[in-house]
């Protein structure tokens, strides 16, 4: 059964007011004992009190007017009245004590009704037993009056004097029981009194107890629901906490059967949904740059506009292995694949550790691009300069893998690869058509930057690139110049660099190179061929594998033998892609 929050509420609310409820009712009902036994002692007790203390007023008056008549029989009058008006009196008193002693039964019958306990009942019908003794003996001393005047007027002068012992003796055991009636009626008013005063301070005291039990009674039932309601809000809110760190690895627990529980599995699909979009994201991002594909799915204008395409300045990066096509018909058709995965994954780690962007892979040529927004405008070329550097390092870790990624054991091929860099302005954008598009650079710019990667078979470099590539990197990089040059395509010189390290990293012997090459390089541009012969093969000298310096040493060799025309400016001009 669906319990919502709403019925939770409801149902906590019903159970504070039957808590209440029942409280009142307890509370009530104990108000009323108290109430009843108070008025019990209020109407029942301190008026059969009353009654008790007017029958011993009006005995004593009786037993007045019976001395005056014993005493003074002789008399014709006793204090103005005669014996028979006495009498009468004393008849009349004798009736209001009936009266009043019947009265007093009636209130005991009814005090007796009202008492609860067992022992205040045993004591009430001792105070009936009492008043009843109380009516019988005065009864009888109403008798031994009458028979008393009798026997004197008789005058029978024993009879009389016996009646009076009898009649002393009778008031005194009556005298004693009316005393006793009263203390008796008196003590139980008291002890009513005070266990009204303890029953009142019992019903409080319920009352209190109670009200507290019902508070906490409610604060537990409160809490309970507070915590039934709170924990999985909690939960929710650290979920979406770990959401927006992007921790998408823990669901929520449905613990509830109400509206949070929808809200529980809501989020939860939602959170399985954004796993989805991000292994999607993550399984595109193998096929086209993470930032790419933000930026086709952001709503940002200038995300957008990217994606549509415009001309930045951009630096184009390419590197392949050289000679790869008879290292591949050396391996297996697995081991090519393995080579050329392998390859390819220890190639691009330093393009994205420098934040380029992969375009595409070529069989074993690596195509990436830096620009902005994925860059900061300004450190393109140096970023460049910086992945095409480290790419060297992982051809390290490549060679010592060739035996486990090629399965050969002996007669490993070498591998070297080659990179070309370029800057300028291209366009950048999504390329394509309605059935396929591909996030890419285009312009000459690109053109270049292929043409200077197989430019360095030629020159026997490692990594070339144009003049504005080298303006660009500026005191990031050691460099030099290797020539000016025209490429397929292009018919505007250009001068180019090989790039050596970092600034900084440059080797005593390889600067030491560098300075003979520019030296050379100036006589050549200046046609005095032995000073350029002397230079390159300085050059040497310090690096017996320079390549640059051998290509120009043949140069030389050549120009001396055949030398140009007056006309010649120093470039050469490589007609075809990779050729002389």
């Amino acid at each position: 059964m669906r319990i919502t929050i709403g019925r939770k509420i409801f149902a906590v609310a019903c159970i504070l007011l039957l808590l209440m409820l029942c409280s009142a009712l307890l509370s009530t009902w104990k108000l009323r004992q108290a109430s009843s036994e108070a008025d019990a002692v209020a109407h029942n007790f301190m008026p059969l009190a009353n009654r008790i203390s007017n029958i011993q007023a009006l005995l004593l008056q009786q037993e007045i007017l019976v001395q005056r008549i014993l005493h003074d029989f002789d008399a014709t009058k006793v204090h103005g009245q005669t014996i028979d008006e006495h009498l009468v009196e004393f008849e009349g008193y004798g009736a209001r004590v009936d009266e009043e002693i019947a009265e007093a039964v009636k209130l005991a019958e009814m005090a007796l009704a009202s008492v609860g306990d067992d022992m205040g009942r045993l004591e009430m019908v001792q105070v009936v037993s009492l008043i009843q003794n109380l009516e019988q003996q005065h009864q009888e001393i109403h008798d031994l009056v009458l028979r008393t005047v009798d026997a004197h007027r008789a005058g029978k002068s024993e009879a009389l004097d016996l009646l009076i012992d009898l009649f002393d003796t009778a008031q005194s055991g009556f005298d004693d029981l009316v005393s006793s009636l009263v203390n008796e009626v008196l003590d139980f008013s008291r002890r009513s009194a005070l266990h009204v005063d303890s029953h009142e301070r019992l019903v409080l005291t319920f009352n209190i107890v109670a009200t507290a039990i019902a508070v906490l009674l409610g604060l537990v039932f409160a809490a309970v629901l507070t915590r039934s309601v709170v924990r999985p809000v909690h939960a929710l809110r650290d979920g979406t906490r770990a959401i927006e760190t992007g921790d998408l690895s823990q669901d929520i627990p449905v613990t509830t059967n109400d509206e949070i529980a929808d809200l529980t599995r809501a989020f939860n699909r939602m959170q399985e949904g954004l796993r989805a979009s991000g292994r999607t994201k993550a399984m595109f991002g193998k096929y086209l740059d993470p930032r790419v594909v933000e930026a086709m799915l952001a709503e940002d204008q200038e995300q957008q506009s990217l994606v549509a395409g415009e001309n930045k300045q951009v630096t184009v990066f390419f590197s392949d292995i050289a000679g790869f096509t008879p290292i591949g018909e050396r391996l297996s058709s697995v081991g090519v694949v393995r080579l050329i995965n392998e390859y390819l994954s220890l190639a691009s780690a330093p393009i994205v550790e420098n934040r380029g962007v992969i375009d595409k892979y070529i069989g074993d040529e690596v195509m990436a691009f830096w620009c902005e927004p994925f860059v900061d405008a300004g450190n393109e070329a140096s970023l460049a300069c910086r992945a095409a550097l480290a790419q060297f390092d992982q051809l390290d870790v490549l060679r010592q893998r060739l035996p486990a990624v090629t399965g050969l054991r002996r007669d490993l091929p070498e591998v070297h690869i080659r990179v070309g860099l370029a800057s300028g302005e291209a366009l950048v954008g999504s390329i394509g058509s309605d059935y396929a598009r591909n996030f890419t650079v285009m312009g000459d710019t690109v053109n270049l930057g292929s043409r200077l990667e197989s430019a360095n078979k030629v020159y026997g470099t490692r990594i070339l690139m144009c003049e504005q590539t080298r303006i660009a990197a500026g005191d990031a990089v050691e460099t030099r110049e290797i020539d000016v040059i025209t490429v397929a395509g292009k018919s505007e010189p250009m001068r180019v660099f090989e790039l050596l390290s970092l600034a900084g990293d440059l080797s005593a012997a390889h600067a030491a190179a560098r300075a003979a090459f520019e030296t050379a390089l100036a006589a050549y541009r200046a046609r005095d061929w032995a000073a350029a012969e002397a230079g390159f093969t300085a050059c040497l000298d310090h690096d017996r594998d320079d390549g640059p310096a051998r290509v120009f040493l043949e140069r030389v060799k050549s120009l001396s033998a055949i030398p140009p025309s007056d006309d010649w400016d120093g470039v050469w001009r490589l007609h075809e892609k990779g050729n002389l």
